[in-house]
């Protein structure tokens, strides 16, 4: 495994699942230095396993965090140095799985993530990536896809790797799955009352939820 895939596929990917929704707060942007100092800590893990090799590196100064909600679920994007190996990562999205009981406790104004010791916390997350894919001719090719306890779970292609394109695309998936799991209060009305048609484009969605990848 590549430098660049230890990080998100592994060390980032572990920390999420540990943290479940304190990852929120682990990687909060209101302190710049601190959350550099917990990157370069995470990134320090993978130190070691690459002292003799010549790939070229990243620190903290090379990935980019932002705090997103969708919906009312807190969401954090990574956006990584452009991966130079397949399923390399572009962007890490790590999305609250946020219960309707929850929400619906919560007045529609507060922030969700802002609840240091609240039940919050605790809710499981969904970890996505959007991968470098196989192209032919140098062509650029992404794959969606998430990391469970489980395993890896390649969805589908995905987007062309910039924000701009990223973002409503991750927005649509994690609309249509609350909607498809029952979690609606998570939603807002508009996106109930006209879901996104991603289900329809890309069945192999619904075919990983309906199965034992279902948290």
């Amino acid at each position: 495994m590549s430098y660049h895939n230890t990080f998100t596929h592994e060390v980032l990917r572990n920390t999420a699942m540990e943290l479940k929704s304190k990852i929120f707060g682990y990687l909060d942007v209101k302190c710049l230095e601190t959350l550099n100092s917990r990157l370069n800590e995470l990134i320090s893990n993978i130190f070691t396993r690459f002292n003799n090799s010549s790939e070229l590196r990243f620190d903290s100064g090379d990935i980019l965090v932002s705090h997103q909600t969708i919906g009312r679920a807190p969401c954090v994007i990574i956006t990584m140095p452009p991966p130079k190996d397949i399923t390399g990562a572009y962007f890490v999205a790590i999305v609250s799985r946020i219960p309707d009981t929850e929400v619906e406790s919560r007045d529609r104004v507060e922030s969700l993530r802002e609840l240091p010791g609240s039940p919050v916390e605790e809710c499981p997350i969904n970890y996505y990536t959007l991968e470098r894919g196989l192209a032919p001719r140098g062509e650029v090719a992404t794959r969606f896809c998430e990391w469970s306890e489980k395993g890896h779970y390649n969805y589908c292609e995905g987007p062309t790797p910039t924000w701009e394109c990223f973002l409503p695309f991750l927005e649509d998936v994690v609309v249509a799955r609350a909607i498809e799991e029952g979690r609606t209060a998570v939603v807002t009305e508009s996106q109930f009352q006209s879901p996104p048609k991603i289900l329809d484009a890309q069945p192999m969605f619904r075919t990983f939820w309906s199965g034992e990848f279902l948290q």
